[in-house]
């Protein structure tokens, strides 16, 4: 089972760390109590220090059915399994640019010490830490909440374990917009709650802000009320209550303890959840910070914001790793077989099935000619006609067949790519992906990145060949099984009831 059906969990709850920032402006007094104008101001260069606990317990929402097959998992019984996360998190930022509108930061880097998660579901734990070459992050907010290491593309995990959206530009929307008194309530912006929590779009929300209570230097604020929403292609419903310490001295906020509850629906590429959580945070000021000093950062691309729409996925199953686009999510990856899902907002574009084949006698190259047959012969009566069918070396020195056919399952026009890798050793796998023809344009060639940039993993000395040269014959080297095809897929990505 697949670990990486938490980025909603750290994302949410780890996005009310915007909650640190400058603030509180008196204005004027009335009866001895006097009005506050709450503002975040974060000047270019400013540094924070943050440590954040983060406890999840709860229900993952999973369904029975296989999850190779859309349709068939679709239908299928949802099974609770129990879930468990602990997670920490101590890093510095330093603010790289502001917005010229206003002092919102839109740009920022950070330098963790400690990011490090336990994820366990049911009976299996996964360990996610982010590697120490990569502690250095940048977040971009000058469009969506984007988040990157400059020194190469993290896995979706290790994303997850870090993404906090919304942060310094949420909370000045999440703030009353003029002076509130002691005890006054608020309503919470509906399109910065949006950013704060995360979410995609906001169904509805009954969340207030109210300044609870003075004493000495610290006031306590809060934010309560329920609310829905929607992200990556499903609905949820979240129960939150925030309370942070201010320091009316400093104007910031030092401390802060979320309680959250969610109800989140399964989506075609991520299980449903059942939890609650608790986030504790003590957040402050700094002069500097050694890790964030010019002298560290310099040589660090910090500006190339499309860096945060690609990941770095390694598949135990078939020993490799390749370069994904951030729509695709692993749903699969056992006995030989990876599968990809493609979800664009809350549209389900297309699958990817990459199987791990018999290897072949070192030197071997199959053909074109036998590829093709054997597609025609496993699509049927589906098949309509072949788009593309050429066969040439890629830059890594495999042999590569790609493979377009056109046709229709049940009057749908369907198309279907493959992609047969064979490395010069032997080892070899093949690509479906599957999507309904008029959705290509949405689609925009993301297969090129998963087939450019594959890899198989290093060999191992003891590793054995299934199909020695001594045991196949020259002209079987081209042959294959057309099971081998993964044609599994054919119902779900085109299915109507799934757009």
């Amino acid at each position: 089972m697949r670990f990486d059906f938490w980025p909603g969990i750290l994302t949410i709850f780890l996005a009310s760390l915007c909650l640190g920032g400058q603030a509180g402006e008196l204005q004027d007094q009335v009866d001895g109590h006097p009005a506050y104008q709450f503002r975040v101001k974060t000047d270019q260069e400013t540094v924070s220090r943050t440590k954040a606990l983060l406890r999840v317990e709860g229900t993952l929402k999973a369904r029975s059915g296989t999850e190779q097959d859309p349709e068939e998992s679709d239908q299928s019984q949802v099974l609770d399994t129990p879930l468990q996360v602990k997670a920490k998190l101590f890093y510095d930022e330093r603010v790289l640019q502001c917005s010229p509108a206003c002092n919102w930061a839109n740009r920022t880097v950070r330098y963790y010490y400690t990011a490090e998660a336990e994820v366990k579901v049911g009976q299996k734990q996964n360990d996610v830490v982010l590697p120490t070459d990569q502690r250095v992050i940048v977040q971009d907010l000058t469009e969506q909440a984007a988040f990157y290491s400059p020194s190469g593309p993290l896995e979706r995990d290790q994303l997850d374990l870090i993404r906090v959206p919304g942060n310094t530009t949420a909370m000045s929307g999440l703030l009353p917009e003029k002076p509130i008194r002691e005890q006054e309530v608020w309503e919470v912006d509906h399109q910065a709650l949006t950013v704060w929590l995360a979410l995609k779009s906001l169904g509805y929300s009954q969340v207030q802000g109210q300044w609870i209570s003075t004493n000495g230097n610290h006031a306590t604020l809060q934010l309560s009320g329920n609310l829905t929403g929607a992200l990556e292609g499903t609905t949820t419903e979240i129960e939150l209550l925030v309370k942070c310490r201010y320091n009316l001295k400093k104007q910031y906020i030092s401390s802060m303890v979320m309680d959250l509850k969610e109800a989140r629906k399964a989506s075609h590429a991520r299980p449903g959840l059942d939890i609650v959580a608790r986030l504790q945070l003590r957040n402050a000021l700094v002069t500097s910070s050694q890790p964030l000093a010019d002298r560290h950062l310099d040589g660090l691309d910090l500006t190339d914001g499309s860096q945060a729409r690609v990941l770095t996925f390694r598949s135990k199953a078939g020993n490799f790793t390749l370069l994904q686009d951030l729509r695709w999510h692993v749903t699969y990856d056992q006995d030989k077989t990876t599968v990809f899902r493609m979800v664009d907002g809350d549209k389900f574009l297309a699958q990817c099935n990459i199987t791990r084949l018999p290897d072949l006698p070192a030197g071997t190259q199959p053909q074109l000619e036998d590829f093709q047959q054997n597609i025609h012969q496993a699509l049927g009566d589906h098949f309509g006609k072949f788009v593309v069918a050429k066969q040439h070396p890629t830059e890594s020195g495999m042999d590569l067949i790609h493979v377009v056919v056109t046709g229709l399952v049940e009057k749908l026009p369907i198309q279907w790519s493959y992609y047969h890798l064979t490395h010069q050793d032997g080892r070899r796998v093949v690509y479906t992906i599957t999507l309904e023809s008029e959705l290509q344009e949405k689609f925009s060639r993301a297969d090129e990145l998963l087939v450019n940039s594959f890899q198989f993993s290093a060999k191992s000395p003891s590793s054995n060949v299934s199909t020695s040269a001594k045991e196949q014959k020259p002209a079987e080297a081209g042959q294959q099984n057309q099971e081998d095809l993964t044609l599994s897929d054919q119902r779900g990505p085109h299915s109507r009831t799934q757009r």
